[in-house]
């Protein structure tokens, strides 16, 4: 449309409208984009209305198909057993907390949680969540000392230096991408913010260049889609909710601020440098 219009514009003499904006736009208009007239936009409208009605008048059988009894649902030939598909999630979620009570040796770190978080949802401060409202362990740093000593992250030599363990490392990031791997799995399937999985990598727990999607507010855990593919066209964000599951936001919430992540940051920083570390924080 801009170029049309300004297309449209070079073609017309200036000195008329000098000054009258009004008188310029109206002329452009009745010379290029007034219908019933043979320029390039209204052939680009009248292609568009004829293919809009091609793909409206198609016949479009149902893509989805549900059982009498409603415990199965086939979409696009392929049948899903609800039974089947809640035993999946229950084994997810199991088999995610087996793994981190794997490396904590079966201790949860998430033990001062308050009446209600305090999740501020218009503040867009650099780094802020609503972790910035904690400490929600009464051990701080517990997870990290015990994972240096059960684990053997590090040791020090004779000298009193501090070295770290890289084999023990890779082997803790082998479990934590496994454990990131089966919730990101969970909260895709679970809270329903988008079936674009290039939407959904970009989530975030912490503000940065774009808003948080990740929210805790009061006793509810909940995503807002906010950026979508439609933003660079409106030029507004939506704001959608999709709240977690309480099994699901339990899991969630001993992840992120019972010390796991903070010991990514850490971990990731010395394997993988800085950049790596700033994606773990966010």
């Amino acid at each position: 449309m801009s170029l049309l219009f300004h297309g449209a514009l070079a073609q017309l003499d200036p000195r008329p409208f000098l000054f009258s904006l009004d008188s310029a736009v109206i002329a452009v208009h009745n010379s290029a984009l007034a219908l019933g007239q043979n320029t390039p936009f209204n052939a680009l409208y009248e292609l568009q209305q004829f293919a809009s009605s091609l793909a409206f008048n198609q016949i479009r059988p149902p893509r989805l198909w549900w059982s009498e009894s409603f415990d199965e649902v086939s979409v696009d030939g392929a049948t899903l057993n609800l039974a089947k598909f809640r035993a999946g999630i229950d084994l997810l979620i199991k088999t995610t907390w087996e793994m981190y009570d794997g490396l904590t040796g079966g201790k949860r770190f998430v033990d001062r949680i308050p009446e209600n978080f305090v999740d501020r949802l218009p503040n867009d401060t650099h780094g802020y969540s609503f972790l910035s409202h904690g400490p929600f362990t009464s051990n701080p740093h517990g997870l990290l000392q015990h994972l240096v000593k059960d684990l053997d992250l590090a040791f020090v030599d004779g000298y009193g230096r501090l070295s770290w363990n890289i084999p023990a490392l890779r082997r803790f990031f082998d479990t934590s991408d496994q454990m990131n791997t089966l919730h990101s799995v969970l909260a895709f399937i679970l809270t329903s913010p988008s079936n674009r999985v290039t939407q959904f990598t970009d989530y975030k727990f912490k503000n940065d260049l774009r808003p948080r999607n990740l929210h805790m507010l009061q006793q509810e855990m909940f995503l807002l889609s906010r950026y979508n593919k439609m933003t660079n066209l409106t030029g507004y964000d939506e704001c959608i909710p999709c709240f977690y599951p309480k099994r699901l936001q339990d899991l969630t919430l001993e992840l992120l601020a019972g010390g796991l992540r903070e010991c990514e940051v850490l971990f990731s920083s010395i394997l993988y440098g800085p950049e790596a570390a700033g994606r773990y924080d966010r």
